[in-house]
This record gives C-alpha cells, structure tokens and sequence, in this order.
C-alpha cells in the first residue's frame, strides 16, 4: 500500500469519527433541547464542528510554522524542552560544524 492511499484511508476515518461524534452530540442535544427540531441542531453542530477544525488546523499549522522556523535558526525541536539537555549526538554536531567553519576560514 502506497503512503498516499495510507493518508487517504486515515483522513476518511477521522472524518467518519467526527461526524459520528458530532451526530452523538446532536442526539444528545436535541433531548436537552426538546422544542427545536433535530435537522437546526445536526446543522448547528456540523457548523460547530467545522469551526473547530478550523482553529485546529490553524494551531497545528502555526506551531509546526514556529517549529520549523526555530530549527532553521539553530534552535532545538521544542520537543526536547522536556528534557533536560540537548539530543544525544547534538552537541557533537555543533562542534563539528564549528571546527568546520574555523578550518574553512
């Protein structure tokens, strides 16, 4: 199975979880509010939902721009912030490139 159809069947999946999660919501809100109809509160959720994919999406796309701007300038995966020093082998590569930009001026 090529990666393509991997990602393909993954992103099929969470939107089916999603929209079974959003339509126990719906169901789950049309018994708390029994005078308006099941159709505006499946509609009313959908547009939840979409809303807060949206912000999501826009997190994760924020983040991982932050991300990947901070490792472009040196900086470590912000991963390792939990630990409390720098990835084995790192600080071996930075001496490396050091020793490297001296000898080559």
């Amino acid at each position: 199975m090529t990666s393509s159809k991997i990602h393909a069947y993954f992103a099929i999946k969470v939107f089916i979880a999603i929209a079974m999660l959003s339509a126990l919501i719906s169901i789950a809100s049309a018994d708390m509010a029994p005078g308006v109809s099941l159709i505006s509160i499946l509609i009313t959720c959908a547009i939840a939902a979409a809303i807060l994919l949206t912000i999501l999406g826009c997190a994760v796309l924020i983040t991982a721009s932050v991300n990947q701007e901070v490792i472009r300038h040196g900086g470590t995966d912000s991963a390792w912030f939990w630990f409390n020093g720098e990835p084995p082998g790192l600080e071996k590569l930075r001496a490396e490139l050091k020793e490297f930009e001296e000898n080559k001026l």
